[in-house]
């Protein structure tokens, strides 16, 4: 059997989220756990779900602050969104992307 981990990384790439907004995801590695199948989908706690969030969401840009200057991408401002559903929508685009992209990189290993 050959297992050529050289492919791998865990290393971040831009993924556009909406027009003119983009995040920076990594994928979320098996390692880290949390994440349970049930019927061959993934189901995710809140706390899973933040723990997913916050370390794949390496870096935004084009999403401001009250002040419209740029939001900081901190695991503080990212508890905030993520507590007081800011943007659900952006919190479910990083865990499916960070999820989506750790199994594409498992799954093109074995093609």
């Amino acid at each position: 059997m050959k297992i050529d981990t050289g492919k791998m990384s865990y290393e971040a790439t831009w993924e556009e989220y909406e027009p003119g907004v983009k995040v920076k995801v990594r994928p979320y590695p098996a390692s880290m756990g949390g994440i349970t199948l049930k019927d061959g989908a993934i189901q995710l706690t809140n706390d899973e779900r933040f723990r997913v969030f916050d370390y794949s969401a390496e870096a935004w840009d084009g999403i401001t602050g009250g002040d419209d200057n740029p939001l900081p991408c901190t695991s503080e401002v990212k508890k905030i969104i993520f507590d007081f559903e800011m943007d659900v929508d952006l919190i479910r685009f990083v865990t499916d992307k960070a999820i989506e992209k750790r199994k594409a990189k498992g799954d093109s290993l074995k093609n």
